[in-house]
């Protein structure tokens, strides 16, 4: 199963992670990275177990959890480092 997720930031710094339903970290970032330049994330869950995705950009103090998923799932960063949003998206 794929959690995909298009980098479209504007000058921006991401980290994007999955959980499992209990919180723990399955895959993904563990660190920021640059998210502006149009590239897809793709995050192998290693699973079909229902997961989590959460993403969290330098400046934001919260982090955008979306799920549970059992599938594969596309998604969208958009935004700057104190504001973004991580939305469905038909790109990936």
């Amino acid at each position: 199963t794929h959690a995909k997720v298009k980098e479209y930031m504007s000058g921006g710094e991401c980290m994007i992670w999955v959980t499992d339903v209990n919180g723990k970290y399955v895959a993904g970032d563990k660190k920021f990275h640059s998210c502006d330049d149009r590239t897809t994330l793709d995050i192998d869950t290693k699973s079909n177990d229902a997961y989590f995705l959460l993403a969290t950009t330098v400046g934001e103090l919260e982090t955008a959890r979306r799920g549970p998923f059992e599938g594969d799932t596309c998604f969208i960063i958009e935004g700057t480092n104190f504001s973004f949003s991580l939305n469905p998206s038909e790109l990936c």
